[in-house]
């Protein structure tokens, strides 16, 4: 069976849609559960054109695909191609899963009991340097704590997160770094992780890295580049991703005011604004899977060795599951049915950790200012991947 007459990239590659995809979501959504595409993307690793993706939009096909990773791939050479070299794991199972369960570890109720004091501080000491009136959250609040919650939870010297920002910025294919720039940062990052390496064998301590030097996998250890990866990518995703959920969450907060004076009086909705949060405007927009056979999917046959983009932010907006699902509603009761950290055997590891720095920061943001509101100036969204959702400026008013 052909594919589909391909979407023009521009369809989901443009900045007005990369700004607010949710428009466009629904259109596609009416007129198929599947669509295909050409990556709005620069070729790369010697390839002579973007190429194609398959999209999936609704939330039953995203949940199936997800819970189906024999059919649905995430480590493949296809995916790895676009991934910064600092960045890759070796992809056989015995290497993916030894290294998930290690990085899950950091958030366990253990160490996420550990780490909530931590991140209190770090919130409440950005929070007096702050102060009230006007504000740039992201630059203020959102990318700081993001970065310093990381490095905590790694175990690295608090005095290194300013480090962490130009070297997360470098990872994320969205950044406004000069393209010429990331090299030499993601270099610098390659550097600090050799020497951090360095030293854990030397003196081990009680964090992931220590753990991950003393791994044993089928008789083998871990080599120094597994290591990295999986510290590099745990860090650029679980920052970045915690940058963007609390700008998302800030934003839709400072447009809402009488749900904000309801949350100062009940913090019982804490939680549920941090899960709606999660559903109306994902941080994560999409994952990006290969068939490893072919697939029908609504009717639809998707052959072997395709890339497929399961398009959670689309899916988050199905009103199949989500009534009247462009409503801004906390107390919903389908919203923990969001896919915006996954599911099955490839959710997120730094959920809980993520969940965590969103719930404090509410909890630090109510406590402290009675009202909260959208700033003067124009809040400014990143416009350059289709990936995900976040701002790179967001002025609000605190009262």
């Amino acid at each position: 069976m052909n594919p589909p007459a391909p979407l023009p990239p521009e369809v989901l590659g443009s900045a007005s849609t990369i700004r607010n995809p949710y428009p466009v979501y629904r259109a596609l959504q009416h007129a198929s559960p599947v669509c295909y595409t050409r990556l709005h993307v620069a070729s790369r690793e010697g390839r002579s054109e973007p190429p194609y993706v398959w999209m999936l939009l609704r939330h039953r096909e995203v949940l199936a695909a997800l819970r189906d990773p024999t059919a649905f791939c995430a480590a493949t050479p296809q995916l790895r191609e676009g991934i910064p070299r600092l960045m890759r794991v070796r992809s056989t199972r015995p290497h993916r899963t030894h290294l998930w369960s290690l990085v899950s570890e950091v958030c366990s109720p253990q160490r996420l009991s550990a780490l909530a004091d931590q991140i209190q501080q770090i919130a409440g000491a950005l929070l007096d340097t702050v102060g009230r009136g006007p504000v740039e959250f992201m630059t203020a609040y959102a990318a700081p704590l993001s970065t310093r919650m990381m490095v905590a939870a790694l175990g690295f010297p608090s005095d290194d997160a300013p480090l962490f920002k130009p070297w997360c910025e470098a990872g994320v294919a969205y950044s406004s770094m000069p393209l010429k720039e990331r090299p030499q940062a993601l270099q610098q990052f390659t550097a600090y992780l050799r020497q951090a390496i360095a030293a854990r064998r030397a003196e081990p301590a009680d964090d992931l890295l220590s753990a991950m030097i003393a791994a044993d996998i089928e008789g083998e250890s871990l080599p120094d580049d597994e290591i990295r990866g999986a510290i590099a990518g745990a860090v650029i995703s679980s920052s970045e991703g915690s940058a963007n959920l609390l700008g998302n969450m800030m934003a839709l907060l400072g447009d809402r005011p009488e749900l904000w004076r309801r949350a100062r009086e009940d913090r019982s909705l804490v939680e549920p604004i941090v899960e709606e949060a999660l559903r109306y405007e994902s941080p994560m927009q999409s994952f990006s899977r290969v068939t490893t056979r072919a697939i029908v999917v609504s009717g639809m046959e998707i052959p072997e060795g395709e890339l497929v983009d399961l398009c959670c932010g689309a899916a988050n907006r199905d009103p199949e599951v989500f009534e009247a699902p462009d409503d801004f509603r906390p107390e919903r009761p389908t919203n923990r049915e969001h896919l915006s950290f996954g599911r099955g055997s490839r959710y997120c590891a730094g959920a809980p950790l993520i969940r965590l720095v969103a719930r404090t920061t509410l909890h630090a943001f109510l406590d402290r200012f009675p009202t909260l509101g959208r700033g003067a100036a124009a809040p400014v969204r990143q416009q350059v991947a289709r990936v995900a959702l976040g701002y790179t400026s967001l002025p609000l008013v605190l009262g």
